[in-house]
Parts: C-alpha cells; structure tokens; sequence
C-alpha cells in the first residue's frame, strides 16, 4: 500500500485533534466543580448520544431493523446489560436480514 505525505499528514492530524479533545477533557475536569448538574449532564450525555446516532436510523429502518431495535430495547430492559442489548439485536438483525449483511 503506498501512502503519500499530504495523506500521511493528514491521518497524523486528525489523530492529533482527536487525542487533544480528548485529554483535554480530561485535563479539563480537574478544575471543574462536580456539582450535581454537571453530574446529572455527564451521565446523560451517553443517551444523547445514542439518541443521536439512531434516531435517523429509524426513520429510514426496514423492518428487520426496526425487530432488531425492538429486541435490543427488551433485553436491555430486561436485563440491565448492554453487550447482551446489542448481541441480540445482532443475532436478531441476522437472522431477519438475511446472512450476510
């Protein structure tokens, strides 16, 4: 595989930016107070996220996806788990959109 220097670059820069938003964030939290607000919005952000990334999912799902979902939202609150969330939506994504994917 042959990589040029403006693509090298440019994958060393983005890893740059990414490693320096994140530990600046960490650095960063050593002088914010952790009342509860800022409690209660670190703890949010991971359903926001979530949120985010799966609400367009849906809106264009087909069926097998919207089972999937359904099966990952029982398990979770069945079992409080959210590896075994995902591995059933998986197994379930699987069988009803045909194997491969």
């Amino acid at each position: 595989m042959d990589v040029d220097g403006f693509t090298l670059a440019v994958i060393l820069g983005m890893a740059a930016v990414t490693y320096a938003t994140r530990a600046g964030g960490f650095a960063l939290m050593r002088w914010v107070p952790l009342s509860p607000r800022v409690d209660a919005f670190l703890r949010d952000i991971p359903t926001a996220a979530i949120g985010a990334m799966l609400v367009p999912v849906l809106l264009r799902a087909q069926p097998f996806e919207l089972g999937a979902v359904a099966v990952a939202l029982l398990v979770m609150l069945w079992t409080r788990h959210d590896l075994a969330a995902v591995g059933a939506a998986t197994a379930v994504g699987a069988l009803l959109g045909g194997w491969p994917f």
